[in-house]
């Protein structure tokens, strides 16, 4: 490795992009990962072969416009993980994350970042933090996640405590320790293959293995926002190193207008975006590509013609309960099938009826 690769402060993306679209998330990661960031950077894009050479060009044309190195890494996923049930609801981009200590070979420290970020801070800044003899320096998961999906019998059984339960979208991976001690891809497909259901996949695989081996870094570097929560404070957008935009809604696909004019002001900084009709052509097809596929009304007709009777059943319930019931009706339907998914793991231990 070269003197530059070494002082270099090495970033990572996940990335598979079947429809074309999400490259452009990246993209504006990338960016305000390198406005607030004066330090030599080299950006590692963990993909597979659905990056189309457009993509490939605007990301490389916004790295480059920086000064920052950019490096892909081809990853190839067995077939039977793309299936996992899990997955079907993320991205199989999401699988990626384990593979970074193994193709950043000999490199010693890693950040990872999400597509759905703001970095709003000078990177080199998360490195601050001592890992010791730790495998990652991570921020743990916000209380309603912990609360409502982690403080199960699942999640007990599998050894997690709730109240160390991590989110992966923003870690500090310290690649040399994890290389010493184990082969992350191997151990943890194996563990994805043993339990296909996991709900969060390898979020899950990664607070099983790194169990007891993370340092706690300021939550302020993984600034968990929820666009659909009632007390979303806009004050917030401008005071974190990190904005994870974690929830169901993203800033590209929110009706909040703040949230829109401070996502896209970064991603006027892109390749993506060199006039004006580049705007207005990303934010109309990312309008009518939202709206048509997730819009209450919508929704109801696309599922009603392909009779998926639990998405109908959901939004149904939407209609007629207040937030609150709604809420824990959901809560209690995912116990149940908790329950069934532990029945799966310990045969004839776990019943169905008993008390969470």
């Amino acid at each position: 490795m070269s003197n530059s690769q070494n002082n270099a402060i090495h970033v990572a993306f996940g990335l598979s992009d079947e429809s074309g679209q999400y490259s452009k998330y990246v993209a504006t990661a990338i960016a305000s990962l390198l406005l607030h960031t004066q330090e030599h950077i080299i950006i590692h894009i963990l993909c597979d072969n659905s990056i189309s050479k457009e993509n490939i060009d605007k990301i490389n044309q916004t790295a480059e416009y920086y000064g920052a190195e950019i490096i892909y890494h081809k990853i190839n996923i067995p077939e039977q993980f793309k299936n996992f049930e899990s997955i079907k609801y993320i991205s199989i981009g999401t699988l990626f994350r384990l593979f970074i200590p193994k193709v950043c070979d000999n490199i010693e420290k890693v950040v990872y970042l999400d597509a759905d970020i703001l970095v709003q801070c000078d990177i080199s800044t998360i490195l601050q933090f001592d890992l010791n003899n730790r495998y990652a320096g991570v921020v743990q998961d916000v209380f309603k996640t912990r609360r409502d999906y982690i403080d199960t019998k699942l999640y007990r059984k599998l050894g997690v405590n709730k109240d160390l339960y991590f989110n992966a979208g923003v870690m500090v991976f310290n690649c040399a320790f994890i290389r010493k001690d184990m082969d992350l891809v191997d151990q943890g497909l194996k563990l994805l293959k043993e339990m296909p259901f996991l709900p969060f996949a390898d979020q899950d695989v990664l607070n099983i293995l790194f169990k007891g081996k993370v340092a706690q870094i300021d939550a302020a570097y993984n600034y968990q926002i929820d666009l659909m929560a009632p007390d979303f404070n806009l004050n917030s957008l401008n005071e974190r190193a990190i904005l994870h935009f974690s929830g169901y809604l993203k800033p590209w696909n929110c009706a909040n207008i703040q949230v829109i004019r401070h996502y896209y002001a970064v991603m006027s900084y892109t390749a993506y975006i060199n006039t004006v009709s580049d705007m207005n052509m990303v934010m109309s097809t990312i309008s009518h590509d939202f709206h048509t596929r997730y819009d209450l009304k919508h929704t109801l007709m696309y599922v009603t013609e392909r009779k998926n009777k639990i998405t109908s059943i959901l939004c149904f319930l939407y209609l007629i309960l207040s937030g609150r019931f709604y809420n824990d009706t959901l809560r209690n339907l995912w116990l149940i099938r908790e329950r069934i998914r532990l029945n799966y793991i310990y045969p004839g231990k776990i019943g169905v009826n008993h008390s969470n």
